[in-house]
């Protein structure tokens, strides 16, 4: 190997992580956070399948709620989205207007399956979930719809034991 072959292998070496980086960086810019793109705002389909301990999860309520700055004009905001799983743990999001999909851009996203009879029960407070707690509040799960041609896959693998805290603990009791 020659003095500037090893050279070349070094620079592309020292140039393939930036490379990634900036990439990375530039989906995120025209992933729908610039309102001037014509990506921006654009719906897409949007589905998936929700298991709990590697079941399929009937009857569960799967929820996009678009996050915006909180400086952002109500004009501004974009349309939640929301579905129900059916038999075999597969939804598909639609709109409040009915139309397929869910908008551009960062989402939290809440799944929640009610037990029992909500009407007899002290609304929400009293209402048993089969989904664990974590799952269902804002900011535990977050999903980025790309601007992308054809319907994006969406899968939620959840389970009865909080993923962060069986984490802490397995490197706690090292």
């Amino acid at each position: 190997m020659t003095v500037g072959t090893s050279a070349r292998s070094l620079a592309l070496t020292a140039v393939a992580p930036f490379a990634v980086q900036l990439t990375a960086v530039a989906l995120t810019l025209l992933s729908g956070c610039d309102p001037d793109w014509p990506g921006a705002n654009k719906t897409v389909i949007v589905q998936g399948k929700v298991m709990l301990d590697g079941i399929p999860l009937a009857n569960a309520q799967v929820t996009f709620f678009p996050i915006a700055p909180i400086d952002a004009p109500l004009d501004d905001l974009k349309p939640m989205s929301y579905g129900v799983t059916n038999i075999n743990g597969k939804y598909s999001l639609r709109q409040a207007d009915g139309s397929l999909g869910a908008t551009t851009g960062q989402h939290t996203v809440i799944i929640s399956k009610p037990l029992g009879d909500p009407s007899k029960q002290d609304w929400p407070a009293d209402v048993n979930d089969a989904v664990p707690d974590f799952y269902r509040h804002h900011g535990y799960l977050k999903r980025h719809v790309m601007p992308l041609p054809g319907s994006h896959q969406m899968d939620f693998m959840l389970s009865t034991v909080d993923p962060l805290l069986s984490t802490r603990e397995s490197t706690s009791s090292r």
